[in-house]
């Protein structure tokens, strides 16, 4: 209990930093852009002839929590089992629901392509401190393959995308497959949480880096825990060659994930010869704002974009051995987190 009163109260200052500061034009910080949005069910509407959406599906429980998803399902599907891809919101760890964020835009092309798409919810923090969030994902991960049968998925073509903090937890999946300390007790423990491919828009990727102002670090603290753990949350520090294939997407404007971010993780994907595209979006704020004029390319020209890579290295690649990938240790240390 005192734990958690802590890391409310580091929230609290976070928050009040973040008004001093804004009033006095410092750095910006994705906490700054972080406000309590409550959840829409009726924030994504699909046509009949586009799909239909199945509600607040639980699809773990974890911590005392039932964990939800909405599960959408394409008008054109066949009796064939169909890749499934896994949207992760994004609100800074703290705030966010899964009717929301840029991934929801991208959603039309990827149903009409034959896509199962599954939207989490995961426990927040300062209540649920990391590695809730990403224990969250990888069981959502092992839900989808224990019940491949029941939504006429493929269990061996799972992919994920997410944005901000989203995706900074689909980077996560991409590169921590094998490492126990990250699986969390949420249920189906006999699954693989690997996933085959990754997405991520402006997502964090190195949490220990100078570009993170004073604001994020508080951010940091009340999310994460002690300046230590902050290596051991960071998707660069488990790159390896045998990490998923990876699309990496910034914006050349974005002032609450530097730049530095993407390329960081982009240019560590490379080194280790993992397939991975870098795509830096121009005229781009964080999370697809216009900034200085139009963005280059469109929106429209992302969402195929990743459309294309996901059936690339999904819908269209030859199916994995998920078994045989799951016995492979990951080339990094050890996810330990440690506690205040």
């Amino acid at each position: 209990m005192k734990r958690v009163r802590f890391t409310i109260l580091l929230l609290f200052v976070a928050l009040f930093t973040t008004a001093i500061a804004e009033g006095k034009q410092a750095k910006k910080s994705i906490f700054t852009r972080t406000r309590i949005q409550l959840p829409r069910t009726e924030a994504v509407n699909l046509a009949p002839s586009q799909g239909t959406i199945l509600h607040d599906v639980t699809y773990c429980k974890a911590g005392g929590t039932a964990l939800k998803m909405d599960v959408y399902i394409p008008a054109n599907r066949n009796a064939r089992p169909a890749p499934a891809l896994l949207y992760i919101h994004g609100g800074a760890w703290i705030f966010g629901d899964k009717t929301q964020g840029p991934g929801i835009d991208d959603l039309v092309e990827l149903l009409a392509r034959g896509y199962l798409v599954f939207s989490i919810n995961y426990r927040l923090a300062p209540l649920s401190r990391f590695p809730a969030q990403i224990e969250d994902c990888k069981c959502a991960v092992r839900s989808l393959r224990a019940n491949a049968s029941q939504y006429k998925i493929d269990a061996n073509r799972i992919g994920v995308w997410g944005s901000s903090a989203g995706g900074h937890l689909a980077a996560l999946l991409g590169t921590t497959a094998g490492i126990g300390d990250f699986e969390g007790s949420g249920g189906y423990p006999e699954q693989s949480s690997r996933v085959q491919a990754v997405a991520t828009y402006f997502a964090p990727s190195d949490l220990t880096t100078p570009d993170w102002s004073l604001i994020d670090k508080l951010g940091f603290l009340a999310v994460f825990g002690i300046s230590k753990n902050w290596q051991k949350a960071s998707p660069v520090n488990y790159v390896n060659r045998n990490a998923s294939p990876f699309f990496v997407l910034g914006g050349d404007r974005d002032h609450l994930v530097d730049i530095r971010q993407p390329q960081g993780i982009f240019a560590k994907l490379q080194a280790a010869t993992v397939a991975s595209q870098l795509l830096i979006v121009k005229n781009c704020e964080h999370e697809f704002e216009p900034d200085g004029g139009a963005l280059n390319p469109s929106r429209l020209e992302v969402t195929k974009r990743l459309a294309d890579f996901f059936d690339k290295n999904i819908r269209l690649a030859p199916a994995q051995n998920i078994e045989e990938l799951s016995g492979r240790k990951v080339e990094s240390n050890r996810a330990v987190l440690t506690s205040n």
